[in-house]
């Protein structure tokens, strides 16, 4: 009888602090080292990892597409992009020193000079713009996970048609975003994050090699009417 009082005891116990565990931070709290922790970046290199899987009409098979980056970004528009392969190798290039957009084909040994310069702010200052909107009413900690630290999941609750969810670490950065949304799901993985390294505008200044040959973008065709 004793045996099995103790072991009633025990599980309350487990029960009581693991749920001490789950909520030991309020969304106040997190949303405020959240939006702390993403006003103060001036520049970030990052890796990521996005993987969408497309909607597709009953009995059509789903697409899946994957991409792995590495990002340069340095306040206001200043940015490197590395599209990589699937054993880490540099496949494309892609510069925008707030003038000009290059973009380099490492492995053709290529390069074109965009017509129009397309700023990219990236997924990781995407998420900076999500946050900086978000309110404690418009969130939910769903609980913790281990992602080789203690990410908490939140559920975001902007729209009804869009579900979305954060991973947030304990000082504030998003780690993983997913969405799900009428085109499909996407989820967003962030890696080796470094913030306010000094970045020197050099590095946004795309030099052609004299191996590269430089191509000319093609226009589009006039409509004529």
């Amino acid at each position: 009888m004793n045996n099995m009082r103790d072991e009633i005891l025990k599980s309350v116990l487990i029960l009581l602090i693991f749920n001490s565990f789950v909520f030991s931070i309020s969304k106040e709290e997190l949303l405020t080292k959240t939006k702390s922790y993403y006003q103060n970046i001036y520049d970030v290199i990052y890796e990521v990892r996005t993987i969408f899987v497309n909607q597709t009409d009953t009995g059509t098979p789903a697409i899946t597409l994957v991409s792995n980056e590495k990002v340069y970004f340095k306040k206001p528009n200043l940015y490197k992009l590395e599209i990589r392969g699937k054993n880490n190798e540099v496949k494309k290039v892609e510069y925008f020193d707030g003038n000009e957009t290059w973009v380099y084909e490492v492995m053709d040994k290529r390069c074109v000079k965009r017509l129009k310069n397309l700023f990219k702010a990236g997924k990781f200052l995407g998420i900076e713009s999500l946050v900086k909107n978000l309110i404690a009413d418009k969130i939910e900690i769903l609980g913790e996970e281990d992602g080789g630290e203690r990410l908490y999941k939140v559920d975001i609750k902007l729209s009804t048609n869009i579900k979305q969810i954060i991973w947030v670490n304990d000082i504030g950065i998003v780690k993983k975003y997913y969405e799900k949304n009428k085109q499909g799901e996407i989820e967003i993985i962030f890696r080796n994050i470094e913030i306010n390294v000094g970045l020197d505008d050099s590095l946004f200044k795309f030099i052609k090699p004299v191996d590269v040959k430089e191509m000319q973008e093609m226009q589009p065709d006039k409509v004529e009417n």
